[in-house]
């Protein structure tokens, strides 16, 4: 038995002005050569499959042509893949992904974006000794609004600690009925996986900074779920909702796959990953990371000094041209002298090559409210939370009030989201 785990999609994604459409199709199209390759029987999206709540035509006929593209290959014999699971993200509309869930059932695809739903995916028939059958408990994103109602008078400890119990008691109950299933398949099966799906911010990962990607709606310490508290009942935790690919807390058993491409500058040196799960028919388990090509190369320079920046501009379109790679560019200038006509100067230099500059952010401008501050920089680009702040800066708000501020600000974003 081998899952394949993957999530954070994000269909419809942007990069200050550039559609990200070319990198997410040649994904979609690695992936299903992938599951023909490494002969995966269930393929798991722990969720975020769009960026928005309403997704544009584009986006939605390429995640529908993957699924298709994905039941042909099953029929045709190519691939053993014999369920698709799909959680909804915080970044999904529910109600938008399970606007196709009866269809799809029948073809041995579940989608559980409004609710958690236990899945029981048989052995393949006339199958091998390892075709065995898996218990899935496939949890979408769990908003605090329905797990928890507010109460008077309750304050931040409190409620996050309402809100933890309602995900640990879904996840104790879904222990609990994958248990019960399990003792009735091991009378036809020497070993039953049980797996769980997850969209949540985990104690013990590792997340970005705001220019990374991941708009966590859990925010703070208070707000990451105890990896502990995922029952051992779990032989497997697929999770979504981090952009860096990591077991949580060195615990094999907890992953995130992390997003299949760079969603911000921030992640470009990372490498990109699927996670492949197997068990052997005594229950031996192996977890393997699979590479994904990078489909558009980023690059991000940092560095106080104009004259050094240029240097390393001029070097990367002369290794670009050389390589025929394209590049797409991000420029840190962190010098307290002002830029003036700088931008101008490096819009020359990569003139005619395969660097496309797409942003040059001066970090050292002091107080600049919420006005434009880099090259590419328009409002969809910007992180909520990052207006705030300047918000904050340009309405002369004390310093002293404004961590606090940001906490109540994150916190009804969190509600509304």
């Amino acid at each position: 038995m081998k899952i394949l785990h993957t999530s954070d999609w994000h269909l419809d994604c942007r990069l200050y002005d550039r559609r990200r459409a070319e990198e997410h199709q040649s994904f979609l199209n690695w992936l299903c050569q992938t599951v023909i390759d490494r002969k995966i029987d269930v393929l798991i999206v722990s969720g975020d499959v769009y960026d928005n709540r309403t997704p544009t035509l584009e986006s939605q006929q390429m995640y529908n042509q993957f699924l298709v593209q994905l039941y042909k290959d099953r029929l045709s014999g190519k691939s053993r893949c014999r369920h698709v699971i799909i959680t909804a993200g915080n970044h999904d509309s529910a109600a938008f992904l399970e606007t196709s869930k009866q269809i799809l059932q029948y073809f041995n695809i579940t989608v559980a974006a409004k609710e958690p739903e236990l899945v029981v995916v048989p052995p393949a028939e006339n199958g091998e000794s390892d075709d065995l059958p898996a218990i899935i408990a496939a949890v979408p994103f769990l908003s605090d609004v329905e797990l928890r109602k507010s109460v008077e008078g309750e304050n931040a400890a409190e409620r996050s600690r309402r809100l933890m119990e309602g995900i640990r008691d879904v996840y104790q109950n879904f222990a609990q009925q994958a248990e019960e299933k399990k003792q009735y398949l091991l009378q036809n099966s020497p070993f039953v996986p049980i797996i769980a799906t997850g969209h949540l911010f985990a104690q013990g990962a590792s997340s970005l900074g705001a220019d990374g990607g991941e708009r966590d709606i859990y925010v703070g310490t208070l707000e990451k779920f105890p990896a502990g508290d995922f029952p051992e009942t779990f032989d497997y935790i697929a999770l979504g909702h981090l952009h860096v690919p990591q077991a949580v807390g060195k615990q094999e058993r907890i992953q995130y796959s992390g997003s299949p491409i760079p969603i911000g500058f921030s992640e470009a040196k990372q490498t990109k990953r699927v996670v492949e799960v197997q068990w052997a028919s005594d229950g031996r388990q192996t977890v393997t990371s699979i590479e994904i090509p990078c489909f558009q190369k980023l690059v991000q320079i940092s560095e106080n000094d104009k004259s050094v920046i240029e240097q390393k501009v001029a070097q990367l379109a002369t290794d670009c041209q050389q390589n025929a790679q394209n590049v797409w560019l991000e420029i840190l200038y962190r010098g307290s002298e002002n830029p003036g006509l700088f931008t101008q100067t490096l819009d020359s230099v990569v003139a005619n090559t395969p660097v496309s500059l797409l942003a040059f952010k001066w970090l050292g401008t002091p107080n600049a409210g919420i006005s434009r501050q880099f090259k590419g920089e328009t409002l969809r680009s910007l992180d909520p939370v990052d207006v705030f702040k300047r918000t904050m800066i340009s309405q002369n708000v004390p310093e002293e009030m404004r961590d606090d501020l940001l906490n109540m600000y994150k916190e009804i974003m969190g509600r509304i989201q």
